[in-house]
């Protein structure tokens, strides 16, 4: 079962929730890998039409990902990068 859809689309709500808070991370590197999938994903879930199921698993799937990574950022990237020092040294 997708994590990010339902049997009525996109749950529009809690992606958008997700997007709002990448976005806004004032830690994030805008040009780094998050993102850009991030961009990548809002163009490709604001495609019009109808798309398949495989198509959804693999946007479900993106997404997922995407959230994976935002999370291994905040768990391990800050500890093992030099922002969690600058932020001990303050």
């Amino acid at each position: 079962m997708p994590l990010w859809f339902s049997e009525n689309g996109l749950k529009r709500k809690e992606v958008n929730e997700l997007f709002s808070v990448i976005e806004d991370d004032l830690i994030l590197d805008r040009r780094g890998n998050i993102y850009k999938r991030l961009r990548y994903l809002k163009k490709s879930l604001n495609r019009d039409g109808n798309i398949t199921l495989e198509e959804k698993l693999k946007q479900d799937i993106m997404i997922t990902s995407l959230y994976k990574s935002y999370l291994n950022f905040h768990i391990y990237g800050l500890l093992s990068g030099g922002v969690f020092k600058d932020i001990l040294e303050d």
